[in-house]
């Protein structure tokens, strides 16, 4: 059995694991064109994705506000939460036929300077019976990507519980890890893999609708990085409570994890 100093990474280890974990390219993040809303933009916006966005963006201002992640514009200082043509521009044509496939499709808008702790911290703070604190298994402080001084919008699968369709590639029977290398190498090129900070955006969300996320299933996120190389993050939201927590990567007939599909991660003109 390993003692307390052998089961902590340091920082050169949790360096060189995140150094393998693929992300987007950001070039195409940053230069793909933005969506055209011409002149009439109301119009334009009401027809995106069926007519949901507009219910989507205002599901995320209300999150927002709920949680106190809600900024205030003042003159001079920083900018307020985005309006929803700034968040419709974010995004490309081909980002919304393929976010048309998507299971439930949410739009989640990362707000500025928050880590991931700090979003979990917001439920517990706005929510009865709060989130669940999980086992700390490394540093915070030395894991993930820091967070940005700007707004970045995201459309993730929000369904309460993911399905696996026919015609899905992912095995419930293979070792976690396995199924999470053959989800990244299946991504389309604009889509991102799901991270604790936006799993956190998403059980917001999930609390202000009325339909708790996750309740019996749990989500892989495959987006960060494998702790150690031993465990995977996940996360799930049994008895009301948002959480985080870590699995065995070698683990295999996980039938309750599910991937959710993320498209997008890019920064909001404000």
């Amino acid at each position: 059995m390993k003692n307390k100093s052998e089961q902590c990474l340091t920082a050169q280890e949790l360096t060189e694991v995140q150094a393998n974990v693929p992300v987007p390219e950001e070039s195409h993040v940053r230069l793909s064109p933005r969506v055209a809303l011409g002149e009439d933009a109301r119009k334009g916006i009401a027809s995106l994705l069926g007519g949901r966005f507009s219910g989507m963006y205002e599901l995320s201002k209300k999150t927002h506000e709920r949680f106190g992640l809600h900024q205030v514009g003042v003159p001079g200082q920083a900018p307020g939460f985005p309006g929803i043509e700034q968040a419709a521009r974010s995004f490309t044509p081909d980002d919304f036929v393929l976010a048309s496939e998507y299971q439930k499709p949410a739009l989640l808008i990362s707000p500025p300077d928050k880590t991931r702790e700090q979003l979990f911290a917001a439920i517990s703070a706005h929510h009865n019976p709060g989130a669940r604190k999980w086992p700390k298994i490394y540093e915070a402080d030395h894991a993930g990507c820091q967070p940005e001084d700007q707004y970045r919008g995201y459309i993730v699968e929000g369904a309460s519980r993911i399905l696996i369709r026919p015609d899905d590639d992912d095995s419930l029977v293979l070792p976690l890890i396995q199924r999470i290398v053959r989800k990244q190498e299946r991504r389309e090129s604009n889509e991102w893999g799901m991270t604790g900070d936006l799993y956190a955006l998403l059980a917001m969300q999930s609390i202000v609708r009325g339909q708790m996320i996750d309740r019996e299933t749990f989500t892989v996120f495959d987006g960060e990085p494998v702790v150690a190389n031993c465990f995977v993050p996940v996360g799930h939201c049994r008895n009301e409570k948002p959480a985080m927590e870590w699995l065995p990567s070698n683990i295999g007939k996980m039938g309750h994890g599910r991937f959710r599909r993320v498209l997008g991660g890019r920064p909001i003109d404000v």
